[in-house]
């Protein structure tokens, strides 16, 4: 048996560490746990708003895509805050193109042309500015592999 001063020093060197470290375990769960939750949205909100940005640039920027950009900024907003996601779904230049290619509704003839013709200006604005032959023919392959998505997309009827 060992002498009382010994149990009480083998007792707190076993036993310290559960004491000490579960309620610290508990509290730095707690902690992380809901500042995780916080820094989660604000990262998703940046990278929504990120996303959106770049989006927008695509319009006119013929080798940056605007859909997945768009589609991205709305799952982030979505994941992250109700009033930017809502805001963007109610945006009258953006809500309706996300909604329809979500839910695979496609799109109109007038947009199918619009996108294609802004897109084959862009990409000769791009290639006249470069001029150098490799980035014209990747600019020509990207540009008839956007042409045919588009293309493929179906077309939204009118309801």
């Amino acid at each position: 048996m060992l002498p009382p001063s010994r149990v009480l020093s083998h007792h707190l060197q076993t036993n310290i560490h559960h004491k000490i470290c579960i309620p610290a375990r508990i509290l730095l769960y707690i902690c992380v746990d809901s500042m995780s939750e916080k820094i989660k949205r604000r990262l998703l909100l940046a990278a929504g708003t990120l996303s959106l940005a770049i989006g927008i640039v695509g319009i006119v920027v013929p080798l940056l895509p605007t859909t997945p950009f768009l589609l991205l900024a709305a799952g982030c907003y979505l994941r992250s805050s109700p009033r930017f996601y809502n805001w963007l779904m109610g945006n009258r230049f953006f809500g309706n193109y996300i909604r329809n290619y979500i839910e695979g509704r496609g799109i109109p003839v007038k947009v199918k042309l619009f996108i294609i013709i802004l897109l084959w200006v862009t990409i000769g604005i791009s290639i006249w500015l470069v001029a150098k032959p490799l980035v014209t023919v990747i600019l020509l392959i990207v540009a008839v592999g956007v042409t045919l998505h588009i293309i493929f997309i179906r077309v939204r009827q009118k309801s």
